[in-house]
């Protein structure tokens, strides 16, 4: 009977494609994308530019150099060195996202963060296994304590948790950071207020 069965076509298999941060976006919509000499061109112009709207013009034109260095895992980190604008100009990160994604995907986290993801994230966490820096963003992040220099607001605070809920990536060459430690590694804080309110004091008894 087998014999006599007529063969059944092969299905053809499909490639999963890569989603999240590893999923590759064309950048097709975004005019005037500099390659060559003329992309290391303006790469070396942004390391001395000074005046803000030519940086974010410079950064636009260079969007695809950029997501070929973030794609490829042997450049990746050669991101913030190859464009440490990132790091002094506020605003180029939020321009690349908006580019990637337009205008309603990049607004919708914000607008919907308070009512429906940042609920999720602390009802999320507090399954998680308790540690003193955890307990201390889960009371930030419910507005049980107040804010000083050890506690971050409710937004904050839960944005931080997230890093607690991201689960470790697997690999051989990879070096394992707690959550805490990531804190550090993923924004510095700064609250600067503080400073600003003991500058007026002075200022005012001295006066």
């Amino acid at each position: 009977m087998s014999r006599n069965t007529s063969q059944r076509p092969v299905k053809a298999t499909t490639v999963p494609q890569a989603q999240g941060p590893n999923r590759r976006r064309s950048v097709a919509s975004v005019p005037e994308q500099l390659d060559g000499d003329a992309c290391q061109e303006a790469i070396s112009l942004l390391l001395h530019c000074h005046d803000e709207p030519s940086v974010f013009k410079k950064m636009k034109m260079t969007l695809e150099h950029r997501q070929n260095l973030v794609h490829d895992s042997q450049r990746t980190t050669d991101v913030l060195k190859t464009f440490p604008r990132f790091l002094d100009v506020k605003g180029p990160l939020n321009q690349d996202f908006v580019l990637l994604f337009g205008e309603e995907t990049s607004s919708r986290l914000l607008e919907r963060w308070d009512t429906t993801f940042e609920p999720k994230v602390i009802e999320e966490s507090k399954h998680l296994t308790k540690s003193t820096e955890l307990h201390r963003l889960l009371n930030a992040a419910e507005k049980h304590a107040e804010d000083d220099d050890t506690n971050w607001d409710s937004d904050v605070a839960s944005l931080l948790l997230l890093l607690h809920l991201l689960p470790p990536t697997a690999g051989r060459k990879r070096i394992n950071i707690s959550a805490s430690d990531a804190e550090d590694k993923t924004v510095h804080f700064h609250k600067v207020y503080m400073s600003h309110l003991l500058k007026s004091h002075w200022a005012k008894s001295h006066s």
